[in-house]
């Protein structure tokens, strides 16, 4: 069988950048509509065919944008502005104009498709929407405040979303910033990934979300989870550590492996809401792995099996869906199928009770399925 982890891994020199909709987060909603990012410059004329603008001349259509938005937000009393951008050359100074030059040479020029973005919404309790970018700079001209003039933007993928009351209060802080684009520091990047990512990699923390949708949470529940993970682990403890075990191993040691070996155990944070969410976090791959078996596990599949893991989040061959696959193979060889189908059981009881699931996807090879 195939399975997907759909993972998201962040390479070491990767940024993430929050992207104010706009004064007064007025764009948000055309953010969501047109799914897609943009810098508050109306009529702007970039060209994206040929040669980036020189800054001269960027910092004279920037100027002219920023009288025509102007005009548009005063419902366009008086005289349209001049759309000539010879008539700005002397108005082009200044800071401020450079680091608007500077946000629109970022976002439109230099950005790869695959950017993380994220969009803090207007009030405390508003979402902060959290996307990838799409695909190069396209022109519409349907944006609310400014009909039927063209304005540059980048499609994205919207992935995930939190209300800005549940960010940390220094995320909070950056998410109130004026600044048109800003990079996020990279202390605060777990706190993105979290809220949009159900699997993720970045430096030496792998997670992986574990999704409920009950209400009702009782400690039996907790019991069946837990005797799923700490089996899982304690054998992907072993396969982590080279252990050549004389016999198959079942849940006694798989759990002394993992007292051995404490630096192994995926630490767990748990919101049992409706719906909640368990996370575990370890520096090693283990999270995603033993997320793999739980797919498989409540998936109705309590036998020997062939894995292929893939990952629809990364473009081309993963590396490291081979180490989940090479782990994942290897702990099957050491599991004990009594104790691996009493947890499967387990597993299964507590997705009954609960709606316990991974975002982890188990593709059945066509060629085994029934008649």
């Amino acid at each position: 069988m195939k399975v997907d982890i759909a993972t998201r891994f962040v390479g070491a020199r990767e940024d993430m950048y929050i992207i104010r909709p706009g004064d007064g987060f007025s764009l948000y909603e055309d953010f969501i509509r047109q799914k897609a990012v943009f810098l508050d410059f109306p009529d702007i004329r970039l060209n994206f065919g040929g040669a980036r603008p020189k800054r001269d001349a960027l910092r004279q259509a920037v100027v002219r944008s920023m009288e025509l938005r102007s005009w548009h937000r005063s419902n366009r009393v008086g005289d349209e502005p001049s759309r000539d951008p010879a008539d700005y050359v002397d108005a082009a100074k200044g800071r401020r104009v450079g680091r608007y030059v500077g946000a629109i040479e970022r976002l439109y020029y230099t950005l790869p498709i695959g950017t993380i973005i994220v969009v803090p919404g207007p009030g405390y309790f508003s979402d902060v929407l959290i996307g990838e970018l799409q695909g190069p700079p396209v022109v519409v001209n349907d944006i609310s405040l400014y009909p039927g003039e063209s304005v540059p933007v980048r499609k994205v993928r919207w992935i995930g979303k939190k209300p800005k009351a549940r960010f940390g209060p220094i995320l909070r802080d950056r998410l109130q910033k004026p600044t048109p684009i800003m990079t996020i520091d990279r202390s605060l990047r777990h706190e993105i990934l979290e809220a949009a990512f159900d699997q993720y990699a970045i430096g030496d923390t792998y997670s992986a979300r574990l999704k409920t949708t009950e209400a009702d949470f009782s400690t039996l529940d907790d019991y069946n989870i837990q005797s799923f993970l700490n089996y899982v682990s304690g054998v992907l403890a072993a396969v982590e550590e080279g252990h050549e075990p004389a016999k198959r191993m079942d849940m006694s040691a798989a759990l002394a492996v993992l007292k051995a070996n404490r630096d192994l155990v995926p630490e767990l944070t748990a919101n049992i809401n409706s719906p909640g969410a368990l996370r575990l976090f370890n520096k090693k791959i283990l999270p995603i792995t033993a997320a793999v078996f739980l797919a498989i596990a409540t998936a109705g599949i309590d036998g020997a099996v062939d894995i292929q893991i893939v990952n629809s989040a990364v473009a081309g061959d993963d590396p490291c869906a081979l180490e989940v696959q090479e782990q994942a193979m290897a702990a099957i060889k050491m599991m004990d199928l009594g104790a691996w189908h009493q947890v499967c059981v387990q597993a299964r009881d507590a997705e009954q009770a609960t709606g316990l699931a991974t975002a982890i996807k188990v593709i059945p090879d066509p060629a085994n399925a029934q008649p």
